[in-house]
């Protein structure tokens, strides 16, 4: 189960900002099952890539956690 506490957790660690609700609503209306907590950080950096700078909380994310360079 994602735990909204988690990513929030992770992606301060990384430098961003904590999930928005509308975010965590996408999140939640496309399903989660197979998305664990660094997945869903990934994508919600990815989404935010189209407003905002996310290379170093992206680049954090990829080394902290080990996430292969896609």
């Amino acid at each position: 189960m994602l735990s909204r506490i988690r990513v929030n957790e992770i992606l301060l660690t990384v430098g961003s900002f904590e999930v928005s609700q509308s975010e965590w609503n996408v999140l939640m209306r496309f399903g989660v099952e197979d998305l664990n907590e660094i997945r869903a950080c990934k994508a919600i950096l990815e989404k935010r890539s189209f407003s905002i700078d996310v290379s170093k909380p992206m680049s954090n994310l990829r080394s902290q956690f080990q996430l292969e360079n896609t």
